[in-house]
């Protein structure tokens, strides 16, 4: 589906309503076209297709999930890291560690093969722990052979308050020999605002022992700005529907500005989420982002393409 239209806000309410009816969108574009715009939109659409690293996601069977979890070769969760970089020096300062699974009929699948069944079947806290432990031990690797990166990892509020789940976090990172500084945890603004009540104690505890706190997809959301005064974030990712579309579109821009804003005055870092072009890149540098994620700079990855891709990496191009 392609969009366009003459009003920006009613384009993007347009669009909106289309997303929620799960419709695959190519993009929405304001008229007059212009070929270079539309050219942009077909760039950013062949390079999702061309970096796709994993097949179309139908859902693992329940004891193939329960078998990776404890272990068997033939099918379980592997890591992948997208490489987060600073935008001031250009240099890769740490990694997103993002979950797939292998299976040995299948390939390689992503999140939406496992992350709902693990959620629903009430696996999701060993499955948490077991990718955790395996980013904490990969983290530790790479300091010791001199490659200090932070490391951030998705956890799911829920089990933030599970009983002793934050204990395993902290003891994990200690007996691995991982200072918590370079330990990201993150989790989305809308698990975050839905359960605050039930995990703002935790998560202070978690940042008094140092780990970095991300709120991931800023934006979609419904924050408040009492509950962000409440929870001590020292990261803001500013969701990748507004970056990739704030270079042509006001309204986009606006909020991307205006998350800046207020994530420099709670003294956060941003992050802007899935940047796939320069001009993505020169936009969040010209609004104060102070870190980038996206195809642009690099895909999701395992760990001897990092290896590779931070010896080559020489800034953007």
């Amino acid at each position: 589906v392609l969009i366009s239209g003459e009003d920006e806000r009613i384009l993007d309410t347009a669009l909106g309503h289309v997303l929620t009816q799960n419709l695959n969108v190519l993009g929405a574009i304001a008229k007059p076209i212009l070929p270079e715009a539309l050219d942009r939109m077909l760039c950013r659409y062949r390079r999702k297709v061309e970096q796709r690293q994993y097949r179309p996601e139908t859902s693992l069977q329940l004891e193939e999930l329960r078998a990776g979890i404890a272990g068997s070769p033939d099918s379980h969760p592997v890591l992948v890291f997208q490489p987060k970089i600073e935008i001031r020096t250009g240099k890769v300062s740490g990694v997103e560690t993002l979950a797939r699974w292998h299976h040995a009929e299948r390939g390689l699948l992503g999140p939406g093969a496992f992350i709902p069944l693990a959620e629903d079947s009430g696996l999701i806290d060993e499955l948490t722990q077991l990718i955790y432990r395996q980013a904490v031990e990969q983290t530790a690797q790479w300091h010791r052979q001199g490659i200090y990166l932070a490391t951030s990892v998705n956890i799911s509020v829920n089990s933030f308050s599970t009983p002793g789940f934050a204990e395993f976090l902290v003891s994990t990172a200690e007996e691995v020999g991982v200072h918590p500084a370079y330990l990201i945890l993150e989790a989305t603004e809308t698990q975050v605002m839905e359960n605050a009540f039930n995990c703002t104690e935790i998560l202070m505890r978690l940042r008094m022992k140092k780990f970095g706190l991300s709120i991931d997809d800023f934006g979609t959301g419904n924050a408040s700005l009492s509950q962000l005064m409440k929870i001590p974030f020292s990261e803001m990712k500013i969701d990748r529907c507004f970056i990739n579309r704030a270079s042509s579109n006001d309204s986009a821009r606006a909020i991307v500005e205006t998350s800046v804003a207020l994530a420099k005055r709670l003294r956060m870092s941003i992050v802007a989420e899935g940047a796939e072009t320069r001009e993505d890149w020169d936009l969040v540098e010209e609004v104060g982002c102070d870190y980038l994620q996206g195809f642009y700079c690099g895909k999701p990855m395992h760990n001897g393409e990092l290896m590779a891709y931070i010896a080559q990496w020489s800034g953007p191009h």
